[in-house]
């Protein structure tokens, strides 16, 4: 649907299309653990960079995990992480499962990709 028909300054016209009705601005998510909120950075370019930092699930560096996580948690977040002092294992769910969130998946997914690790 064209909005509105708009002069350039070189008397060129162009054609704007408005299409905020089709985007849902959505709240990021939020993952509790225990009494700690992380919000998960959703975003596009967020999900983008993760992914080409997972590839297919296989053989990821702990760089690729940690970089992953500053991602998705921001600096902040990686604060409050240190103070949970989670075991590896268990970081390695928490962003599996917040990866899942950001890219849609349903919750399990994130278990069943660790466990062919």
């Amino acid at each position: 649907m064209i909005l509105a028909l708009k002069t350039e300054g070189n008397g060129d016209m162009k054609r704007v299309y408005d299409i905020t009705d089709k985007l849902t601005f959505a709240e990021p998510p939020v993952i509790k653990i225990k009494d700690v909120e992380l919000t998960v950075d959703d975003s596009a370019t967020t999900a983008i960079k993760m992914m080409s930092l997972i590839g297919n699930g296989e053989e990821m560096t702990a760089d690729a995990v940690l970089e992953c996580a500053t991602l998705i948690f921001g600096k902040d977040g990686l604060k409050k992480l240190e103070k949970l002092k989670l075991s590896l294992n268990d970081f390695m769910t928490l962003v599996m499962e917040a990866s899942d969130l950001i890219v849609g998946g349903e919750q399990g997914e994130a278990q069943a990709m660790q466990d062919m690790t």
